[in-house]
């Protein structure tokens, strides 16, 4: 990151609040917008409130918030990167400058910082190791919605929604459906275990959910026994029935929802990883 600094003085508008320093940094990105600016004020005997550090100098004030948002920028943006291409999307714009203007108490200008920002590459490899990562976390987040749906407010129902240990999972994806990659597909034995963890999580997922229509199928079965006011012994409580089926409808649809991502994914980088080794 290259860095130039430089100092001088102006007038600016005064404010009543009193403080011993204010600073605003300016970023431009690849396009040539700028992100809305961000800005913040302090003394030099309490730690500043972006920073977390006291600060006892404007060079130290201005050394301070250009690092810190440097470093907040490139993270975020390659954090960016990494979810764009697990979804198959087009890189975000990437942030290219930074500049950060330090005032003292009376509007003065006192230092300034810029330089450009050094992004390293985001490689295939940790595109799939981060696919790997979403799909473990879509898989235990899905299961404590469920769960929730299954225990609205954890309250044991007189007719509880039945649990998926007896699931008909005729829909869901087998493990041996997906193609096994071979030595020489451009595929390592590393990534090879990643992709069917991958997998496996997508299928993992299903598993925890009843099918969609299976839901469809049952709620539109309780929805007409609610409108003929059925009368058993004993009693059912229809539109409760009705609202859970609604609810498991939800949650699993959701559910394919995210495997299908999760399997999108995979199978892009099965591609990526089978095109590269083409070239």
């Amino acid at each position: 990151m290259s860095q130039t600094s430089t100092t001088s003085t102006g007038s600016h508008a005064q404010t009543a609040e009193s403080v011993d320093y204010r600073w605003t940094t300016i970023v431009t990105n690849a396009d040539g917008q700028q992100q809305p600016p961000r800005t913040g004020a302090g003394t030099f005997d309490t730690a500043d409130s972006y920073t977390v550090r006291i600060h006892d100098s404007h060079p130290d004030v201005a050394a301070g918030v250009f690092a810190e948002v440097c470093g907040e920028l490139v993270e975020y943006h390659r954090d960016e990167v990494l979810d764009a291409r697990v979804d198959g999307l087009p890189d975000p714009v990437v942030p290219v400058t930074v500049t950060t203007t330090v005032y003292d108490a009376d509007d003065n200008v006192v230092a300034v910082l810029t330089g450009l920002l050094r992004h390293e590459p985001v490689t295939e490899d940790e595109v799939l190791d981060a696919a790997v990562t979403f799909g473990q976390i879509a898989v235990a987040d899905e299961r404590i919605r469920i769960e929730r749906t299954r225990r609205p407010g954890g309250i044991s129902h007189r007719d509880p929604l039945p649990l998926a240990l007896d699931l008909d999972t005729a829909y869901g994806p087998e493990l041996d459906a997906y193609p096994v990659e071979s030595p020489g597909t451009g595929i390592g034995e590393t990534d090879r275990a990643q992709l069917r963890e991958l997998r496996a999580a997508a299928a993992e997922l299903r598993a925890e959910v009843y099918d969609p229509e299976y839901c469809r199928h049952q709620l539109a079965a309780m929805e007409t026994a609610r409108a003929e006011a059925r009368d058993t012994d004993p009693p059912i409580d229809w539109h409760a029935r009705v609202d859970r089926w609604r609810r498991l409808l939800e949650i699993s649809t959701e559910a394919y929802l995210d495997a299908a991502g999760i399997d999108t994914a995979a199978e892009q980088l099965r591609t990526r990883h089978s095109a590269r080794d083409l070239e």
